[in-house]
Protein backbone atom coordinates (compact mmCIF):
# COMPACT_ATOMS: atom_id res chain seq x y z
CA UNK A 1 0.00 0.00 0.00
CA UNK A 2 2.82 2.48 0.45
CA UNK A 3 4.28 1.79 -2.70
CA UNK A 4 0.82 2.92 -4.41
CA UNK A 5 1.01 5.92 -1.79
CA UNK A 6 4.57 7.19 -3.18
CA UNK A 7 3.61 6.56 -6.72
CA UNK A 8 0.05 8.38 -6.63
CA UNK A 9 2.33 11.12 -4.63
CA UNK A 10 4.61 11.82 -7.42
CA UNK A 11 2.38 11.77 -9.85
CA UNK A 12 1.44 15.75 -10.98
CA UNK A 13 -0.51 17.71 -13.63
CA UNK A 14 2.95 17.69 -15.74
CA UNK A 15 3.19 13.81 -16.09
CA UNK A 16 -0.53 12.26 -15.86
CA UNK A 17 -0.58 11.96 -19.26
CA UNK A 18 2.17 9.53 -19.28
CA UNK A 19 0.05 7.46 -16.52
CA UNK A 20 -3.36 8.08 -18.11
CA UNK A 21 -3.01 7.23 -21.59
CA UNK A 22 -1.57 3.61 -21.36
CA UNK A 23 -4.26 2.63 -19.03
CA UNK A 24 -6.98 3.93 -21.39
CA UNK A 25 -5.05 2.06 -23.94
CA UNK A 26 -4.77 -1.05 -21.99
CA UNK A 27 -8.61 -0.95 -20.94
CA UNK A 28 -9.88 0.04 -24.82
CA UNK A 29 -7.97 -3.41 -25.41
CA UNK A 30 -9.06 -5.56 -22.78
CA UNK A 31 -12.54 -4.75 -22.45
CA UNK A 32 -13.78 -5.60 -26.14
CA UNK A 33 -11.28 -8.28 -26.23
CA UNK A 34 -12.83 -10.23 -23.09
CA UNK A 35 -16.21 -9.58 -24.81
CA UNK A 36 -15.06 -11.33 -27.97
CA UNK A 37 -13.31 -14.44 -25.54
CA UNK A 38 -16.22 -14.52 -23.54
CA UNK A 39 -13.63 -13.68 -20.61
CA UNK A 40 -16.26 -11.38 -18.10
CA UNK A 41 -12.55 -10.95 -15.73
CA UNK A 42 -10.81 -9.69 -19.05
CA UNK A 43 -13.50 -7.62 -19.10
CA UNK A 44 -14.09 -6.02 -16.11
CA UNK A 45 -10.49 -5.95 -15.40
CA UNK A 46 -10.63 -3.80 -18.89
CA UNK A 47 -13.83 -1.54 -17.60
CA UNK A 48 -11.66 -1.25 -13.97
CA UNK A 49 -8.46 -0.20 -15.63
CA UNK A 50 -10.60 2.47 -17.91
CA UNK A 51 -12.73 3.62 -14.64
CA UNK A 52 -9.54 4.01 -12.73
CA UNK A 53 -7.35 6.12 -15.67
CA UNK A 54 -10.71 8.50 -15.73
CA UNK A 55 -10.04 8.83 -11.64
CA UNK A 56 -6.63 9.23 -12.09
CA UNK A 57 -6.91 12.12 -14.74
CA UNK A 58 -9.78 14.17 -12.42
CA UNK A 59 -7.49 14.19 -9.44
CA UNK A 60 -4.39 15.12 -10.90
CA UNK A 61 -4.70 16.96 -13.89
CA UNK A 62 -5.73 20.31 -12.21
CA UNK A 63 -3.73 23.51 -11.52
CA UNK A 64 -1.48 23.69 -9.44
CA UNK A 65 -2.30 26.83 -8.12
CA UNK A 66 -6.32 27.03 -7.79
CA UNK A 67 -7.35 23.76 -8.14
CA UNK A 68 -9.07 23.93 -11.14
CA UNK A 69 -9.60 20.99 -14.28
CA UNK A 70 -6.63 21.88 -16.79
CA UNK A 71 -8.78 21.27 -20.17
CA UNK A 72 -8.78 18.30 -22.52
CA UNK A 73 -5.90 18.42 -23.91
CA UNK A 74 -2.50 15.92 -23.56
CA UNK A 75 -0.72 18.68 -23.46
CA UNK A 76 0.67 21.15 -20.40
CA UNK A 77 -1.22 24.89 -20.94
CA UNK A 78 1.25 27.51 -20.42
CA UNK A 79 -1.08 29.21 -18.39
CA UNK A 80 -4.33 28.23 -16.08
CA UNK A 81 -7.54 29.00 -18.26
CA UNK A 82 -9.75 30.11 -14.53
CA UNK A 83 -6.91 31.90 -12.67
CA UNK A 84 -4.27 32.65 -15.33
CA UNK A 85 -1.22 31.90 -13.52
CA UNK A 86 1.75 30.51 -15.71
CA UNK A 87 2.12 27.20 -15.44
CA UNK A 88 5.94 25.35 -15.58
CA UNK A 89 4.87 22.87 -18.10
CA UNK A 90 7.23 19.68 -18.55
Amino acid sequence: MRLIKKLFDKITYKNVSWFTVPMVCLGIFLLPAGIMMYLTWMSLLGAAILIAAIALSWSKWRCPHCGSMLGRSLEVPKHCHWCGKKLDGK
